[in-house]
């Protein structure tokens, strides 16, 4: 490919009104000039353009960068352009598929129509003319258009006058810069389903099995830990873990266990933190030992030792999604589609029976849903039906049937000792296609703080779908303590679903003995709700309520409203703004009378995470009048914020700054803050080099006093890899803090690490060692210095030895350290096919981490769903670190430290058939918390085909048919155009996977012909086919 830099020249429209006094005789010299020169420059053109033979070019492939500003908004490495030497042509309708532009051919003038959608200006382009016009204005220029190969390429000047953009070609890099404004970018939201794949027999040997029964593996590590400091007694302990799994037919087994020993009391202490029998198979899930439980209604999620029954093996609680089946009956040969809320999910062809069917079809809930099925036939008719379905969580699909028994000694995941015993069930069961019956029921023993009582919860409900818009709730409620007070209460409600909305009215009575054994509020009452989406991306959510204590119960009233207003933006929706304003009225008898609280409250939140910026934004402000008696109300007004702001300045720096703060108003007087600021900055100064600032502000303000710093901190960290065996990093901190018994004392200290990783090159062996200071302060006159050095081998038979030396101080005020010695050796064993298998102990350790999942978005919505196809082997980078995804897609990193972070695909080892579709993800983590992103990737193909006279009108192409030429083909309702060449044929690249519809453009289709068979034609592409061939378009005479 050979292109030269070629300088560019824009060329103004001729401008019809302007006068230009001159005498006659200058004017008309000029204009005879004029008039000779243009000739002579149309016959050089002519002339040129008569040698311009369209199969003597060929295009080069260019980098495309299309930016809006600054920011990259679409690149595509294999851009074709057509290089004539002398300037550039650019094909105008490959812009289309990302820019949001018209672009038509009429026949019937042989010309070319584009319009700009975002100014409505429109450009007119004669073919055999060589003309350009915009909005009824010549152009002059001397780069004719070209048709070439489907595709319609024009002059860079002409381009940049229509879409009112800069357009830079860079030699050099061979790269072409297209800035536009912002607004001119097409909407990408995809609208098509996965493709499923007809019903067969599979002609594939049945799996092989293994024995009934086998030991799997078993992991142990033994150790020794001497503890020595002053004043306190020398231990020396011994520690065994040991953990097994295996199974005994379709039973998986697993149990693990610890023993301490201590050498100088001579006493043993055993544990067994796992015993777990589990059995999953045909939709069924029974675990014996160590389980996790969830039943809502009741005892919530839990711990649980004991017996677990589950069918279906996943009971999905999650409000935001129902489900429902779709089947029916079609012809063989027919084809199926099925449209959800006017969008198209899924196709199928019916089986051998004549039936289809699409399972687990989503459902928006508290609307109503409108179910369209179109079944084409073989021979091009078209039928429909449509049905409107109100969802909600409440209503399973027909056939549904959910199943939850458990029993045995239950507590909080936190907690270490178990808090009770309990037995527990649960049912969901559809009895029709409108009408759902559920009911959950525990009686649980809190023996640790109540031995002698035991509770009972239970909820029994029943909903029913009455019309396309109405679906009633009615749920009996049971709970209180099993011997002494067991009450009942009630609670009905009426959901109006609407296509962009709903209204919903619930009544309650809920004695307060009730809610012991059911997770719910006491009171009665009545609660209405309702949420109109105003637009695609504006909704308006309402809530008002009027409630009060139940006959037995000590009085009170509340009373309240609250409206919430909540904007959302960005590609996937995922940025929104929301303000609400609440109103809530509380009284309640006291001892001294009664107490009265009027509270006004507006909130207002932003979030957005884009490609260089993530932030997140909200504040609520609540006034309160407290009146007791009716004596002079007592007002309190609180203001709190909360507010982090992440931005990526440059590819290798990030700035953030988080504040959270709470302000307190007593009768008008500002009496109390709590503040508390962070601010981070992170730079890769090399490639091996990080370096991270950190300032932290922790202060308060009480009533009559001013406002105290409790903690300011500033820091400084640096991480050099020297090589990717050995790095090493040194932080320093300063900090400012008071005490915890005094405010009139003020600590000021320093801290400083310095420390070192290296790795053995064969990843056998790792060394690790750390220096740390802590300066004197207080009533402490000595320096702290504390010491980790650890070292790790794999020695031989995947046996690993670890050996610590530990220096530290537990408090900031001990003037003596404590010594440690750990030692100890691990390894974990496999078995399968008689053999036995070496390799690492390891142990989960469960603390901050970012994680997350790696697919194909077989659909393109850039969401994980059911039939998206997890990826393995792809490498997902977080600050120089590197975590590579399993077999199920997913990647980890454990251990990060609080901070922020910009996580995204290590683009140089990803797969070059992969297109990444999400963006780098910036993230500021908290203490003690999880955050996960997924990543979705496409892989791009093909579709092409021809468009022909079907003189026969036998739907093919015979060999003495004409093809036609100049044919508009539109590809997913605009997001791709091209012509068709002189052979009638087509081609579109860089298509994603999923459903795409391809059909001709009416206006460029001769006068006297018509489409025969489907108008619009329905293509699947997946990652065992990419390219779809042979799609053909048959004219025939009207």
């Amino acid at each position: 490919m050979h292109c030269y830099l070629i300088q560019l020249f824009r060329y103004n429209i001729l401008e019809e009104n302007k006068v230009v006094n001159r005498s006659n005789s200058s004017f008309f010299l000029k204009a005879l000039g004029t008039v000779i020169i243009c000739f002579l420059l149309s016959i050089t053109t002519s002339a040129q353009s008569n040698r311009q033979d369209p199969e003597d070019f060929g295009t080069n492939i260019a980098l495309l960068f299309i930016k809006t500003g600054e920011t990259v908004v679409y690149q595509d490495p294999y851009f074709e352009l057509l290089d004539l030497g002398d300037y550039l042509l650019i094909p105008v309708n490959r812009l289309a598929s990302q820019l949001d532009l018209g672009v038509s051919y009429q026949r019937s003038e042989d010309k070319i129509v584009l319009t700009n959608n975002l100014t409505q200006k429109q450009a007119e382009i004669y073919l055999e003319d060589k003309i350009y016009r915009i909005d009824g204005q010549s152009l002059v220029s001397n780069q004719s258009p070209l048709f070439l190969a489907r595709d319609f390429y024009v002059s860079i000047p002409f381009l940049e006058f229509f879409l009112e953009a800069d357009i830079n070609w860079d030699f050099r890099f061979q790269a072409l810069t297209i800035n536009v404004k912002e607004g001119l970018f097409k909407d990408r939201s995809t609208t098509m389903g996965p493709e499923k794949s007809a019903p067969g027999t599979s002609t594939e040997s049945p799996p092989q099995k293994g024995p009934p029964f086998a030991l799997s593996s078993i992991r142990y590590k033994f150790g020794l830990e001497h503890r020595e400091e002053e004043e306190c007694p020398e231990t020396l302990d011994g520690f065994f873990k040991l953990r097994l799994d295996g199974y005994a037919g379709e039973w998986a087994v697993s149990a693990a266990g610890i023993a301490d020993y201590d050498f100088y009391d001579h006493s043993l202490t055993p544990d067994l933190p796992l015993l777990r029998a589990k059995y999953h198979k045909d939709d069924e899930l029974i675990i014996i030992g160590n389980a996790e439980l969830d039943l809502e209604k009741t005892i919530g999620k839990k711990e649980l030792w004991g017996v677990l029954y589950m069918t279906p093996d996943y009971q999905d609680q999650n409000k935001l999604i129902a489900y429902t089946d779709v089947s029916g009956v079609a012809a063989t040969g027919d084809q199926v589609l099925l449209y959800v809320n006017d969008r198209l999910w899924q196709t199928a062809q019916p089986n051998p029976d004549g039936n289809y069917l699409f399972a687990n079809v989503p459902l928006k809930v508290n609307r109503v849903n409108q179910i369209r099925v179109v079944i084409q036939t073989a021979d091009g008719e078209t039928s429909e039906t449509t049905q409107a379905v109100a969802a909600s969580p409440r209503i399973m699909k027909q056939a549904g049937n959910e199943l939850l028994v458990a029993s045995g000694l239950y507590k909080q995941k936190e907690l270490d000792e178990w808090q009770g015993a309990m037995v527990g069930y649960r049912q969901k069961i559809a009895l029709s296609e409108n009408t759902t019956y559920n009911q959950e029921t525990t009686i649980f023993v809190p023996y640790n703080q109540y031995p002698d009582q035991g509770y009972i919860g239970s909820d029994t409900g029943v909903a029913f779908r009455l019309n396309k818009n109405l679906i009633c709730t009615l749920d009996w409620l049971i709970g209180g303590e099993v011997q002494t007070d067991v009450k009942t209460g009630f609670e009905s409600s009426l959901l109006y679903c609407l296509e962009k909305g709903y209204f919903e009215g619930i009544i309650s009575y809920l004695p307060a003995t009730v809610t012991q054994g059911v997770d719910s509020r006491p009171g009665q009452g009545v609660t209405i709700l309702s949420e109109h989406e105003l637009t695609s991306d504006l909704t308006f959510n309402t809530k008002g309520y009027t409630t009060k204590s139940t006959p037995e119960s000590h009085p009170w009233t509340l009373d309240g409203a609250n409206l919430m207003l909540t904007k959302r933006f960005g590609k996937h929706s995922q940025n929104s703004l929301a303000g609400g304003v609440g109103k809530e009225w509380l009284t309640r008898k006291v001892q001294t009378g009664t107490l009265e609280a009027d509270e006004t409250s507006a909130t207002i939140k932003y979030i957005r995470r884009e490609k260089i910026v993530g932030t997140k934004a909200e504040a609520e402000f609540v006034d309160t009048a407290y009146l007791l008696n009716d004596n002079d109300p007592y007002r309190l007004q609180n203001l709190n914020t909360k507010s982090d702001l992440t931005v990526s300045i440059a590819r290798n720096f990030l700035f953030g700054v988080a504040f959270d703060t709470e302000n307190t108003w007593r009768e008008k007087t500002y009496t109390a803050l709590s503040l508390l600021g962070e601010t981070d900055a992170k730079w890769s100064i090399t490639d091996d080099t990080l370096l991270i600032g950190n300032v932290k502000l922790e202060g308060s303000k009480k009533t009559d006093s001013s406002f105290q710093i409790e903690q300011f901190k500033t820091g400084l960290y640096l991480h050099h890899f020297f090589t990717p065996h050995l790095n090493v990093f040194a932080e320093a901190n300063r900090v400012s803090e008071l005490p915890f018994y005094t405010q009139d004392e003020n600590y000021l200290y320093t801290t400083a690490r310095l420390g070192l990783t290296y790795h053995v090159p064969d990843r056998t062996g790792k060394f690790s060692g750390q220096l740390g200071y802590r300066s004197p302060v207080g009533s402490r006159m000595v320096p702290q210095w504390s010491s980790v050095f650890t070292y790790e081998k794999e020695l031989s038979s995947a046996f690993l030895l670890e050996l610590a030396f530990e220096r530290h101080y537990d408090t900031l005020w001990d003037e003596d350290p404590e010594h440690v010695i750990r030692f100890s050796i691990g390894r974990a064993l496999g078995f399968a096919d008689g053999k036995i298998k070496p390799y690492r102990y390891s142990e989960e350790d469960d603390t901050t981490r970012i994680g997350g999942k790696v697919y194909l978005d077989i659909n393109g919505n850039g969401q994980f769903d059911a039939d998206d196809q997890p990826l393995d082997g792809i490498k997902i980078l977080v600050d120089g670190r590197i975590a590579e995804t399993n077999q199920d897609g997913e990647y980890i990193f454990s251990s990060l430290p609080p901070g922020i972070y910009r996580v995204y695909f290590h683009l140089p080892s990803l797969p070059a058939n992969y297109t990444p579709v999400t963006e780098p993800q910036l993230i500021r983590l908290r203490e003690q918390e999880n955050f996960f992103v997924d990543f979705a990737v496409t892989v791009n193909g093909s579709i092409s085909g021809k468009v022909f006279i079907d003189a026969n009108a036998n739907g093919r192409q015979d060999g003495n048919e004409s093809p036609l030429p100049w044919i508009g083909v539109i590809l997913d309702e605009g997001q791709q155009k091209v012509f068709t060449d002189s052979d009638g044929s087509f081609y579109f690249e860089g298509v994603a996977l999923g459903a795409h519809t391809v059909t001709l453009d009416p206006q460029s289709l001769p006068t006297g012909l018509t489409i025969t068979g489907y108008e619009v034609k329905t293509v699947f592409l997946t990652e065992e086919a990419l390219d779809y061939p042979g799609l053909q378009f048959p004219l025939i005479a009207n």
